[in-house]
Parts: structure tokens; sequence; C-alpha cells
């Protein structure tokens, strides 16, 4: 699921500022170096 959403919100982050899909993808690298960008994934077995 974490990669759909990460998907998503570089999807949205490229429509919104009209960029390309390597700048939105920095974008979200950015966000989580920052720590403003945190996964909380959950996995079962």
């Amino acid at each position: 699921m974490a990669p759909d959403v990460e998907k998503e919100l570089t999807k949205g982050y490229q429509c919104v500022r009209e960029v390309g899909e390597q700048e939105a993808e920095k974008w979200l690298e950015r966000l989580e170096a920052n720590g403003n960008y945190v996964k909380d994934v959950w996995s079962g077995i």
C-alpha cells in the first residue's frame, strides 16, 4: 500500500505544481529527509 500512496502523492504534486515525475519524486524525498513525511507501514504474516 505504501508504494500506491507515494505514487498518488507524487501524481498530485505533479498536477498542482506542473512538474515532471522526477521533480515530484525529489520533492517526496526532500519531505522524507526533512521529517515531514514518515512511512507507517504494517505487515502481517
